[in-house]
This record gives structure tokens, sequence and C-alpha cells, in this order.
């Protein structure tokens, strides 16, 4: 039987990407969830449009099928139950809860025993063929949800953006990796610990901070978590690893860190610019400058990385200069 709550509105499911960030920090998912609606910055708007442009690519080379997308969580939970039970075509962009926790499948094809879930990626396919141990997790995420709702997964794919392919020629933009073995096993690991991770995240209070070198690009660290007021974090210490980290615990702070503390003369460099607020100038660097000789110019220049080519001959992230100046 498929797992169909109607009683939940969409912010009572945890989503994906909070469950996914809540490998790394709870505190992080926690935040997150009280943040929907905020609004997205450029950046954030143009990857999204690829995404989706990526996307509805994906689903013209895959072919025929149904579009299951719905503003409503409770609308697209009911229709995606009804089709998947009628199991007669490919469906796309299917809704899926159960535990607490919501999905949404890029594609769910229907084959021999099930259904062969595909995500697709706007990455291109890994040199190695190896999938990207984030890629696995996302996969693996809507498969342990799936398959606690009632829905059978017999098969998992990535769709990656082709290699070899570049814009007007025949080849296909897209390529398939299997990754059945092993989003599956993630998947039951997933499993196991998703009561947890859904009640933390879920829960009416914060889950308790701990330091760790992914709060440096945390959006939460400094305005409203353990880094809020704090400007002498451990965390400004360059090229600083979860290692590192652990080991000069429970220091937070550089200014609490002990002489004894054992680091590289640059990483000691830095904290003690830091602890003694005073500039520090490479005078052999300095030195260097003198041999210039006048004229000279300074070339300054901007690029994009496209997911989808824009000009013939180009490939998937291909390196286009957009403007530059020169300044002497």
């Amino acid at each position: 039987m498929i797992e169909v709550d109607m009683a939940k509105g969409s912010l009572a499911y945890v989503s994906k990407r909070q469950f996914l960030n809540a490998l790394v920090c709870p505190t992080q998912a926690f935040f997150d969830r009280s943040q929907v609606g905020q609004a997205l910055d450029a950046a954030s708007r143009w990857r999204f449009f690829e995404g989706n442009r990526v996307g509805e690519l994906a689903r013209r080379s895959l072919g025929s099928g149904r579009f299951l997308q719905h503003p409503s969580s409770e609308i697209a939970l009911a229709e995606s139950a009804a089709a998947i039970l009628k199991g007669d075509q490919t469906l796309y962009e299917v809704t899926i809860s159960a535990s607490g926790m919501i999905a949404r499948a890029d594609a769910l094809v229907p084959c021999e025993e099930g259904w062969e879930l595909i995500e697709v990626k706007s990455s291109k396919m890994p040199s190695s063929g190896v999938a990207q141990d984030d890629h696995v997790d996302d996969i693996a995420f809507t498969i342990c949800v799936a398959q606690l709702s009632g829905v059978r997964i017999v098969r998992a794919s990535l769709m990656l953006l082709s290699r070899e392919y570049s814009l007007g020629s025949s080849l296909s933009i897209f390529e398939k990796l299997d990754v059945t073995s092993v989003s599956m096993a993630r998947a039951i690991e997933l499993g196991k610990i998703a009561p947890y991770l859904v009640e933390k995240i879920a829960g009416p209070s914060r889950p308790e901070p701990t330091l760790k070198t992914a709060c440096n690009s945390c959006d939460f660290f400094a305005a409203i978590c353990i880094g809020q007021g704090v400007e002498d974090s451990i965390l400004r210490i360059p090229r600083l690893s979860e290692k590192k980290l652990a080991e000069l615990h429970p220091c937070e702070r550089i200014s609490a860190l002990p002489s004894s503390a054992k680091l590289t003369s640059n990483l000691q460099l830095t904290v003690d610019v830091i602890k003694t607020r005073t500039e520090h100038y490479d005078h052999a660097v300095l030195a260097e400058l003198k041999n210039i000789r006048w004229p000279a110019f300074y070339l300054d220049f901007e690029t994009v990385m496209p997911a989808l080519p824009w000009f013939a001959g180009d490939n998937a992230y291909s390196v286009i200069p957009t403007q530059y100046s020169v300044h002497a």
C-alpha cells in the first residue's frame, strides 16, 4: 500500500535538502526548515533556471509520460499515488512521502517487478565512472522514502550531462549511470538513522550545534548560531581540515589557542596576525615588485560556465569569457 498522509501540510514533512543537510549538521537543517519562503539571490535563481532546463531536456530524452508536479503537496501526493498504482507509463516529478519525509523523484519508469528510479543532475558524467557521494545520497534518500511508502524500486540510475556531447553534434547530451547497488545499500543506512534525524529536524527546539568545517559555508553560523558575534572563530584559519579542527578542540576561538598548538608555519602566521591585530609584510615579495618596469598593465576578465552549451562546438560547462578590462 502506498502511504499518503493527507492530513499533513508541506511544512510537516522533512524535505530531501533538509535531511541531507542534517547528515552534516542537524542544527543547519533545523534552521533551514524555519527559513521557508526567503528570497533567492541571483546565483541561486540562475542555478534553478539551469536545473529546470536540464530537467525539461531529460524528460524529452526519456520520452512520453505523465508530469505530476503540483504546487500543493497534498494534491501532488494523491495524484502520484494513483499514477503509481496504475503503473502503466513513465512518471515525471513524482511526489512520495513516508515516515515524516517527502521526496520528489525526477522519473519513475515501469519495469519488470517494479520501477526504475532516475534522478537527473546538472553535472557532467564523472570521468572515473563512479558516482559522487552526494549524488548517491541524493538518490538513496528518494529510494528510502519510496520503499517506506510501499513503492518497489528495482533499479536506480543517474542521468548526467555527457562529457562527449558538443552543441551541434549528433550525440546525446545525456548519459545514464547505473547506481543501483551503491544507492540501495546507502538507502538502507539512511533508513536506519531517519527516525533520529527527522526528530531532530522537525522537533520543537534547536539541536545543540557543534563546530565543524562545514560551518564556514553555513548561512546560519554567524547570523543566528554559535558563530554569532565571534570575530576570531578558529574557522578563520585557512584550509583547516576536520582532523586538525578535532585536534584543536575544545578551542573555538583563535584567542584561546595555546602556544603549544601544533600548526604549520603558514597557519601559525595567520593565528599570530589575528591574535596581535598587527599587519604582516612579506618583504621578499614586496622587493620583487621593484622589478616591474613601466608601463605595466593589469588584465581583468570575467567568465561564465553554463551547464548547457551556448555556442556550436561547446561542451557542458565550457568556459566563456563575457567581459574584460585593462588597467594601466
